[in-house]
């Protein structure tokens, strides 16, 4: 993902039609519009933007999070990014 003129590396999990978790040290906050980038094993890769939903800086405890990331939702996504991300989730890769 972008942010202004700075590149960051994330590692994606959960990935759905509808969004994805990114593993992220520091977590941005909920409402945090984003441009994202990602390749799709075996598919291409997927441009769209998204919004953070939720994260996990910290645990239910007040310690740091085991797995600190943010839930991401995406908010615009071009075809053919769409069909991509469609073609993951059903499998097609």
């Amino acid at each position: 993902m972008q942010d202004q003129a700075e590149l960051y590396l994330h590692k994606a999990r959960n990935v759905s039609a509808g969004g994805m978790f990114l593993d992220a040290p520091l977590p941005l906050p909920p409402g945090t519009r984003l441009g994202l980038r990602f390749g799709l094993p075996g598919l291409g890769s997927v441009e769209c933007v998204a919004r953070v939903r939720w994260n996990t800086e910290m645990a239910a405890d007040g310690t740091r999070a085991r797995h600190p990331g943010m839930g991401v939702v995406f908010e615009d996504v071009p075809e053919p990014s769409r069909g991509l991300l469609q073609a993951f989730v059903d499998g097609a890769a």
